[in-house]
Formats: C-alpha cells, structure tokens, sequence
C-alpha cells in the first residue's frame, strides 16, 4: 500500500504541474500574437510548453499503476517484492515524461489557448501508447479475475461477485484515465 500512495503522490505532483500550467491560459503567450490575455514572450510561452509537457508525467504513472495491479492480482507479488522494484515504478515513466519535455523545447508555441508543444503528433504519441498499455494491462487483469472466478465458481458464489467487482474497479481505473487524457 506505501508503494501505491508514493505513486498516486507523484502521479499528482506531476498532475499539477500541467494543470497549473494549463491555468495559465494566454498569459504566457507572447503579446505580439495578439490574443486576448497574452502578456508574455517567447521565453514564458516555452516555459508554459515545457511545464504541460511535464504533465504528461501523470499519465506514463498510470501505466505504472497499471503494472503495480497487474504484478499484485495475476502474478502474486506482495509488498516486500514490489518494493525491491520501486525505482522501476517511478525512473521510466519521470525519464520519458522529462526528455518529452526537454526535447520539444524548440516546438513549444502558441496553440491559442495556451503555448504546448506545436510539433505534429509526436507530443500525442506517447500519451496514446500510454493509453492503450493501461487498457491492455487492466484488460489482461479483469480476464484473469473472470478466469479464476469461473474456476472457483463451483465451490462458491462470492467468485462472481468478486469478479464483477475487479471489473468495476477496473472500468474506473481506465475510465478517469479516459477521461482526463483522451481529447
């Protein structure tokens, strides 16, 4: 449970982060665009991209959550285990969510709602690999269930309802995903 509250912590973090820069709207964005509530530069529109970029921090963690339910309901792992792969959890998705946004320092622009990253789809490419890794993960996880649940099935009837359960939890996992990611 300490490994999962450090990963919706940081999941967070990085969540704000973009929401802040987001918030922001045009005020970065340069004054000579002539947008309504622009009051920046090239250098506060850039620093706008480079921060909802670190947004997407959030959803690379949600592919590590993913993996964290994965490796605790197919595979087994208890607490003990996943901790001595913690760094796993956090080191890959921060590193791909941080060289996104260092490398799309040249693209960051004004997209006239805000300044993000105005390169042709490569900024969205991760984010929809993101996307269908947790779907996939959380739908090998809710067959698994349904597998264990039509095993156990004839010695009791709680395997149905447990069954119904981890896909419920699981359409609510991928379904805020959905929502806050998808456009």
């Amino acid at each position: 449970r300490k490994l999962l509250n450090q990963m919706l912590s940081t999941l967070s973090v990085f969540d704000v982060m973009g929401s802040i820069a987001y918030a922001f709207t045009t005020l970065p964005t340069p004054e000579s665009d002539y947008i309504y509530g622009s009051r920046g530069n090239d250098a506060t529109c850039t620093a706008q991209g480079f921060f909802i970029q670190i947004g997407t921090v959030a959803c690379f963690l949600n592919v590590s959550l993913a993996v964290n339910y994965l490796l605790s309901i197919k595979h087994g792992w208890k607490d003990e285990k996943m901790k001595t792969k913690r760094l796993w959890f956090f080191i890959p998705p921060i590193a791909v969510g941080l060289l996104f946004a260092f490398v799309g320092i040249p693209f960051y622009d004004n997209m006239m709602l805000w300044c993000n990253n105005s390169a042709r789809y490569w900024p969205e490419v991760p984010v929809i690999v993101s996307i269908i890794m947790a779907t996939v993960i959380m739908g090998d996880v809710c067959y698994h269930v349904y597998k264990k649940t039509r095993i156990t099935r004839r010695y009791s009837s709680r395997g149905s309802r447990l069954s119904l359960s981890v896909f419920r939890q699981a359409c609510w996992f991928t379904g805020a995903f959905y929502i806050t990611w998808l456009p």
